[in-house]
């Protein structure tokens, strides 16, 4: 397996992170029991009145396993449930953490394309006092335009 994938990494050991692991047991488990549940569920459409003496045996078999470990299962997830109230908590503050992300970026981008915004219309200010400025004086008072230039705002 090494050989075939050399940029393969296993997981960190629950010692490392601090955190407790659900089993692999109890997914493999779990897959094990879906598949009986699917073959009940394909038996039970295959009964016909021709066959349904020995397809009733074949279920009947197959919950004799199903039932005990379905048991067995749902003690085990009752015993591991905390292990995965801890791990939504987990999962919940790590998503609550990339939304604040999210939301500091956005406001971010948001104070920048205002910035940009007001450096515009501080340039189209500045153009437009050189434009009156190169208007000629008697034009100039005929309309009564000022010619004072006042200081543009500068962010600091």
């Amino acid at each position: 397996m090494v050989k075939k994938y050399p940029d393969f990494e296993r997981g960190e050991s629950a010692s490392e992170t601090g955190r407790t692991h659900i089993l692999p047991r109890l997914f493999k488990e779990a897959v094990r029991l879906n598949r009986q549940k699917d073959k009940i569920a394909q038996l039970l459409l295959e009964i016909t009145p021709l066959n349904a003496k020995k397809k009733s045996m074949e279920i009947e078999a197959i919950l004799d396993d199903y039932i005990p470990s379905v048991e067995k299962l749902i003690t085990r997830m009752k015993k591991a449930s905390s292990t995965v109230k801890e791990l939504k908590k987990e999962i919940a503050a790590l998503e609550q953490e990339v939304n604040s992300s999210k939301a500091s970026v956005q406001r971010q981008l948001e104070l920048a394309r205002k910035l940009q915004e007001f450096e515009a219309l501080q340039q189209t200010v500045q153009d437009l006092e050189d434009e009156i400025a190169a208007i000629p004086p008697e034009i100039r008072g005929k309309y009564n335009i000022k010619t004072e230039r006042k200081e543009t705002i500068a962010l600091e």
